[in-house]
């Protein structure tokens, strides 16, 4: 089913009290499953984690963004091939002065 809120595992959410939660899965039957990261009340006793249907958490809670957005991809230096071009570059750059 499509919503007009799309979520995805890592999307940091909060809702009108503040509390934060990470969306840590988003099952078959489109129930978000979510752990708190920051609970709205310093000592309240809520839930480390919990689920709701899809509709009902974007309903109570505004997407912040994603906790993978801001990194980035770092090439594997184990793959011959990332070797092969980084080595052949280093040459073409070489054979060119």
């Amino acid at each position: 089913m499509m919503y007009g809120v799309h979520l995805a595992i890592g999307d940091i959410c909060e809702d009108p009290t503040g509390l934060l939660v990470r969306v840590e899965d988003i099952d078959i039957y489109d129930y978000v499953h979510f752990s708190v990261i920051e609970s709205s009340k310093p000592g309240d006793d809520e839930a480390e984690s919990g689920e709701m249907s899809h509709v009902a958490f974007a309903h109570r809670f505004i997407k912040l963004g994603n906790m993978f957005a801001n990194r980035t991809a770092e090439p594997d230096l184990g793959n011959s091939a990332v070797r092969h071009y980084r080595g052949a570059s280093e040459n073409v750059a070489m054979a060119e002065s």
